[in-house]
């Protein structure tokens, strides 16, 4: 989903960027975080790398305004920041996105050699193009989301999100990773050519939503001889966010999602970041250190209520929450 973006690029930023070819810079104008630039400039420095792809969605809009304190108008979809300062001195910035998310918990998990970057919004030929350049590397994980304007065009859209995935599986051994989208009220019956879950009849005569081609695309073969084969994983975080967000309102009226219905705030950022850990492959949560978060939400509890119950609310039940996704309690 797209959201206003600046039409520029920080001096530094634009320095790093040069070294990539023009579409590649012409793509992330804006977009790419500067922890990726050093990615693309030290790539040898790092073991693994997971290279996140996406919208305002994988960009980071958890606090209300993105990584570069870029405000969002206020009056759009009711997306008011309510008593957030600049992103920067906000308290919660440690977890202004999910790649800054994955970062902390990487630093206090001591995976020095594993690097996370939001390389900005998914592109065929700019994926490429950082494989070709070995950005992209065997080993890596490319996670791919999108909940933009799908064109209503199920088949089409299946062409699209089958072309990233064999941007990467085609030409080396990564492992690529897709997901299904959310989508809530207000958010759902405005946008109808952004909701994933409405089906569209299809040529032949099927019904068909955004997310059953992303199901498709997932499950698709296509390969050629003497090309590296890598492999894809589907996370389908339209189910697991019903999941999440039905447990969060029941039990204390907490939404993980922003009122606009389609962005996730801090709770439903981190439930995105425990199915990407667990598409890298950690499978058992409960060895994943997380207490340097969970104080983090302890301390700042007042601000991750977005909605709940004020009489059960407390630093306690914001550290239960984590744990809980964490499967640690």
């Amino acid at each position: 989903m797209q959201l206003k973006r600046r039409s520029f690029i920080a001096g530094a930023s634009a320095t790093l960027i040069s070294h990539l070819t023009p579409n590649i810079a012409l793509a992330q104008s804006g977009e790419m975080e500067p922890y990726y630039h050093e990615i693309i400039q030290n790539r040898a420095r790092y073991g693994k790398v997971c290279h996140l792809f996406g919208d305002s969605i994988m960009r980071g809009w958890a606090l209300g305004e993105f990584w570069d304190g870029e405000r969002v108008d206020p009056t759009r979809n009711g997306n008011e920041p309510r008593d957030l300062r600049l992103v920067q001195g906000h308290p919660l910035f440690p977890w202004h996105s999910i790649a800054a998310c994955m970062r902390e918990l990487a630093m206090e998990n001591r995976q020095n050699q594993l690097a996370i970057g939001y390389a900005g919004g998914a592109d065929p030929s700019m994926v490429r193009t950082l494989v070709e350049n070995g950005t992209i590397r065997t080993g890596d994980y490319v996670v791919f989301e999108d909940a933009g304007r799908h064109g209503a065009d199920p088949v089409a859209y299946f062409h699209k999100v089958r072309n990233w995935r064999q941007a990467v599986i085609n030409r080396v051994n990564a492992t690529c990773v897709l997901m299904t989208m959310f989508d809530y009220r207000p958010f759902r019956g405005q946008y109808p050519d952004m909701e994933y879950d409405r089906r569209y009849r299809t040529a032949d005569g099927r019904a068909l939503s955004t997310n059953d081609a992303i199901r498709m695309a997932a499950n698709s073969i296509y390969w050629k001889r003497g090309q590296p084969p890598g492999r894809t994983i589907l996370i389908d975080i339209n189910r697991r966010m019903d999941e999440w967000r039905d447990y969060c309102l029941a039990s204390s009226r907490l939404d993980p999602i922003h009122p606009d219905g389609i962005h996730p705030n801090c709770w439903g950022q981190w439930l995105m970041v425990r199915e990407i850990l667990q598409a890298m492959g950690r499978t058992d949560l409960r060895t994943v250190r997380i207490e340097r978060s969970v104080q983090l939400a302890a301390e700042n509890w007042r601000l991750l209520g977005y909605g709940a119950d004020r009489l059960g609310w407390s630093p306690s039940r914001a550290a239960f929450y984590l744990r809980r996704l964490f499967r640690q309690i």
